[in-house]
């Protein structure tokens, strides 16, 4: 797969993706740790599933390949 990116926009969209993630993420995981049972086992659930998310995504930037500023 190859891409190509503009500047001003992808680099803005990547650094809100992982950014997004990452604070999904961590408030999944401190939710989870209040949580008992099976609501546990769900949060815990999703953050997998936003882990498995993060990981696409930086698949899919690391095939667009690196953002060249002019």
């Amino acid at each position: 797969m190859t891409g190509h990116f503009q500047p001003t926009t992808d680099l803005l969209w990547e650094q809100s993706l992982s950014e997004t993630l990452a604070s999904a993420n961590a408030t999944l995981s401190d939710l989870a740790f209040e949580l008992d049972g099976s609501r546990r086992h769900v949060a815990l659930g999703v953050q997998q599933l936003i882990e498995l998310s993060e990981l696409l995504a930086n698949r899919v930037l690391d095939e667009w390949g690196p953002v060249a500023v002019d």
